[in-house]
């Protein structure tokens, strides 16, 4: 087994934040960042990696809802391979997702995992390059919603399902209690 460091991990924020603030800049885009926590030290990282950017808006974490809400409101949301960029795309958001894999060098960090899907699609990308993920940027952000839906449905269900009002689980529950 591998060990992996903390400056490993967060290697791989600072790439993706710099390409995505390179593209931003270019495309007349904002990045607005929905924070993990609302400690100032995860601010100050951003303010580190950020520093020469104009095209960003940190949001810290102020309940159980704000990130979603953020969420809701993005034309595209850009995840490093989060649950909660999962949940978007469930939810019929367009996510990108970026994994850890080229710093972490570990087959688990890989989109997906432990679905074995390619190196690179329409909306992920295992790759460090900066193209990879410009291409994503492009597919995703100028997509129509019917390719879009198209591209999506095929890995919905391998990711997460989205059930919306719970209703298979109250079927269920209903069915049990009979």
């Amino acid at each position: 087994s591998s060990f992996v460091n903390w400056g490993q991990f967060f290697e791989t924020d600072k790439r993706v934040l710099i390409n995505l603030a390179n593209w931003c800049q270019d495309n007349n885009k904002f990045i607005h960042i929905a924070g993990r926590t609302n400690n100032i030290k995860e601010n100050e990282f951003f303010n580190d990696v950020l520093k020469t950017y104009k095209c960003w808006k940190f949001f810290p974490k102020i309940n159980f809802v704000s990130s979603y809400s953020l969420i809701n409101k993005a034309q595209c949301t850009v995840s490093i391979c989060s649950t909660l960029g999962v949940e978007a795309l469930a939810r019929g958001f367009r996510v990108i997702f970026i994994s850890r894999k080229p710093e972490l060098k570990l087959k688990s960090s890989s989109f997906g995992w432990p679905n074995k899907f390619s190196e690179e699609g329409f909306f992920w990308t295992n790759l460090k390059e900066p193209e990879s993920t410009n291409k994503l940027l492009s597919n995703v952000t100028n997509c129509s919603d019917v390719v879009w839906k198209k591209e999506t449905k095929p890995f919905l269900t391998k990711l997460m399902h989205y059930d919306y009002g719970n209703k298979n689980f109250k079927k269920i529950i209903n069915q049990l209690l009979k």
